[in-house]
């Protein structure tokens, strides 16, 4: 449901009881149950387009509650021999408000998620019903289709099997869509490298409703979807090296401690000192460093544990999300679960979703869950939620870039940017040789034309850093002459994404190490990460103007003329 729509409903009954409302709701539909018994079959399933032209009248999505309801339980009784029992309407009603329904096992949690499917359905959004594995969702879509074509409403499955992507993308476009965690969330990574539109299968993540909600947000919530590939062959020659410097580091020596417990390593000043010497540097950073400090780690505690050190040649990760990162995606999210209330505490802290409990047609004693430690949970997911806010503003920033928005306006701002780091770090009012400098620097990326002696009629820093701006500008322009304007579109196009890639596979590879290299250095990963991985995030945005305007103007172009045209 929108989250809007959602707030103002809520808002009406402010200060009353969720489950109160359930009640309330399930009396209402019960209420209006015999004329929807008296409707044919053509009838009742000419009511999904009455409903929407009320949506379209003004109307929102819960002003149609009590009849979408009615219309479903009436659908499933027809087609299904199973009538919706109070219980489960007051479940799909927790379920419509974006909360989570606890309801017992064989309550029938599967046919009460038909009911906030089939209302937001109404709306023409992407609603997707999430299961834990593929069996579950053939099963739920194969079992609860019928009720849905009774109502006009097209149904979708995502199976594990390859399709083309206009194949993947047609069952997308049903109006509800069955699918396993997975399905969802390797789709979406894929969408995520698309290189053009038409790869892209999903139509958005608007909706989502899951099925046995506490194996996804709880005991499922961290485990990772991930997309990896060939290490590029610079990758390769740098954990090469690296691989190479950790062979020169020795416990004995007193280089680093090893603990054999967690096989951990960490580096004692000796081995600080000597790594250092070997890189040439003053300063070992636990981000910028991270990669080839977590490799030494990994060679290291190889080598004290009997085992073979992992390969530089090893494949990277291209992308990555979790399930908890998958669902924070949906713009409304909710679902059912048993035993959800003995943790009602860490679905509130750790996904903002309140739990109703469902009064048990059949109460019986079970035996309690171990309840989980709130804080605990709330400080992991604090954890995932940073990686994956990351990822979707990449892929935000991808899916804009791929779709040509804004291209000309986002270019000029790499401009600026570039030219403000060029002199970021310099005197307010520059000398000869910091112009110098400067232009070197800007040199070894674009070639501009002005001089020192240009820059030193204006040699205050802001004043300097427009004037490499200008010439940078200059340079394009220089640039588009001579390979024209529509070639050079496509170059942009190839250079914005191929850049946006490079710098995100260099932060998860960064992200990926920082534990390690953390606690090489002496840090606590616990304490330090999410800091951390900040960190690289704004490292990876930092790259991104050297880089972009490196191979806008360096990117080896062939043109292809006809043989008429040279004729």
């Amino acid at each position: 449901m929108a989250a809007a729509a959602v707030g103002r409903w809520t808002g009406r009954f402010a200060g009353r009881k969720a489950l109160n409302i359930c009640r309330e709701t399930a009396g209402e539909v019960t209420a209006a149950e015999p004329g929807f018994r008296a409707l044919s079959d053509a009838e009742l399933g000419a009511r999904t387009e009455a409903f929407r032209a009320r949506l379209a009248a003004g109307e929102d999505a819960f002003d149609l509650m009590i009849d979408a309801f009615a219309a479903v339980r009436e659908a499933a009784r027809r087609t299904l021999g199973l009538r919706h029992h109070d219980e489960q309407i007051m479940g799909g009603t927790a379920m419509a408000l974006g909360m989570i329904a606890d309801m017992r096992d064989h309550e029938g949690k599967t046919l009460a998620c038909v009911l906030p499917a089939y209302l937001a359905a109404l709306e023409g959004g992407a609603v997707h019903v999430i299961n834990a594995d593929d069996r579950e969702a053939e099963r739920a879509a194969g079992w609860m289709g019928p009720v849905y074509r009774a109502l006009g409403i097209e149904v979708g499955l995502l199976r594990p099997e390859p399709e083309a992507y206009t194949a993947r993308r047609a069952v997308y476009a049903a109006d509800v869509v069955y699918g396993s965690v997975s399905q969802i969330g390797y789709d979406l990574l894929r969408g995520d490298m698309a290189w053009s539109p038409d790869e892209v299968v999903q139509r958005g993540l608007d909706v989502g409703i899951v099925d046995d909600a506490r194996n996804l947000f709880i005991e499922n919530r961290d485990l990772e979807m991930l997309i990896s590939g060939p290490a590029p062959e610079e990758e390769v020659e740098r954990r090469t090296a690296w691989a190479g410097i950790a062979e020169s580091l020795s416990r004995e020596a007193g280089d680093y401690s090893f603990d054999r417990s967690t096989r951990r390593v960490r580096l004692l000043e000796p081995g600080i000192g000597r790594l250092q010497d070997l890189l040439g540097v003053d300063e070992l950073h636990p981000v910028e460093d991270a990669v080839g400090l977590g490799l030494v780690a990994d060679v290291l505690a190889a080598r004290e544990s009997g085992e073979e050190a992992p390969g530089p040649d090893r494949q990277v990760r291209l992308a990555r999300i979790t399930v908890a990162g998958l669902l924070s995606a949906y713009g409304s999210l909710s679902g059912a679960s048993a035993d959800a209330a003995c943790d009602h505490e860490v679905f509130q802290r750790g996904h903002a979703l309140t739990v109703v409990t469902i009064p048990s047609r059949r109460p019986v004693d079970e035996p309690g869950r171990r309840v989980l430690d709130p804080e605990r949970f709330e400080r992991r997911a604090d954890l995932e939620r940073a990686l994956d806010l990351q990822r979707a503003e990449w892929a935000a920033e991808r899916a804009a870039i791929m779709s040509g928005e804004g291209r000309t306006a986002r270019i000029d701002g790499l401009f600026d940017e570039f030219a403000e780091q060029a002199v970021l770090g310099l005197p307010r009012s520059c000398g000869r040789d910091d112009l110098d400098a400067v232009l070197a620097l800007v040199g070894e990326v674009c070639p501009i034309s002005v001089t020192v002696d240009e820059l030193m009629r204006t040699p205050k820093r802001a004043a300097v850093a427009g004037r490499l701006r200008a010439a940078i500008a200059e340079a394009y322009g220089r640039r588009e002459r001579e390979l024209g304007s529509e070639l050079l579109r496509e170059v942009e196009h190839h250079v914005l994404l191929s850049v946006l890639d490079l710098v995100w596979r260099e932060h998860l590879a960064r992200e990926d190490a920082l534990p390690a290299s953390l606690w090489l250095l002496g840090d606590d990963p616990n304490e330090t990460f999410v800091d951390a991985v900040v960190g690289s995030y704004v490292l990876m945005e930092e790259t991104i103007p050297r880089e972009t305007v490196g191979y806008l103007f360096n990117l080896e172009v062939e043109i292809e003329t006809d043989e008429a045209d040279g004729a």
